[in-house]
């Protein structure tokens, strides 16, 4: 059983709230954890494709820089869902 995303978690609290205040704030959470997780899937597509060209075309300083960044980005985003 996986853990739910805290971004959810708190939508599903303020669902349960009255009020159109804690209906928009619970709707933009859900649209935004399902923009994370968009940008995330794209984030590992375009890493997987990195590496790819990285391995045919490795410079003598090894890893990318912007490669590098985008990896740390990637693992943040799994981290912190």
């Amino acid at each position: 059983m996986s853990k739910q995303p805290y971004a959810l978690y708190l939508a599903e609290i303020l669902q349960s709230e009255p009020g159109a205040v804690a209906d928009a704030a619970s709707g933009e959470l859900r649209r935004l954890h399902a923009v994370n997780q968009q940008l995330g899937d794209a984030l590992r597509r375009l890493i997987s494709y990195c590496n790819t060209l990285e391995n045919r075309l490795m410079e003598v300083d090894g890893e990318h820089p912007a490669l590098q960044q985008a990896k740390e980005a990637y693992a943040k985003s799994e981290a912190e869902s």
